[in-house]
């Protein structure tokens, strides 16, 4: 900006190296140091004038790398997403629904009864019901 003074520049500049989540009245107080014309700025203007410069230029390459990381990242979740679903037909989810509401109506009816040796045995069934779903999942 053609109003900025270059001494008051600089010091917000320093201030900022050295200090980069300093408060506008903190620059402001440093810039007045070194000139004390800066003083006719209210904070608004004076950030304006000076600290919003400064702050956008160092941050003028961080952007693009945050965009480009969150693109990757949404790519890697669609990726997996197609993946986990790709391998499993009609059919065979068909089967495994089957499979899990069955097992479902069983847990149910067991552990509404209060019975602590029928919720074990169904604890203990786990491995069986998961070999089911394996056969169930290869269409075999």
């Amino acid at each position: 900006m053609p109003d900025a003074n270059e001494k008051a520049r600089a010091a917000v500049a320093s201030l900022y190296k050295k200090k980069p989540g300093a408060t506008t009245a903190e620059f402001q107080e440093a810039a007045i140091k070194h000139d004390s014309s800066v003083k006719k700025h209210d904070l608004r203007s004076f950030h304006a004038r000076y600290v919003l410069s400064l702050k956008r230029a160092a941050s003028a390459g961080k952007r693009r790398a945050k965009k480009t990381a969150r693109k990757t990242a949404k790519k890697k979740v669609a990726k997996v997403a197609v993946k986990r679903g790709a391998g499993i037909s009609d059919g065979q989810r068909a089967a495994l629904r089957r499979l899990v509401l069955a097992r479902d109506k069983h847990a149910v009816a067991t552990l509404t009864g209060s019975n602590a040796r029928a919720a074990y045995e169904l604890a203990a069934e786990l491995d069986g019901y998961i070999d089911e779903l394996m056969t169930a999942a290869k269409g075999r």
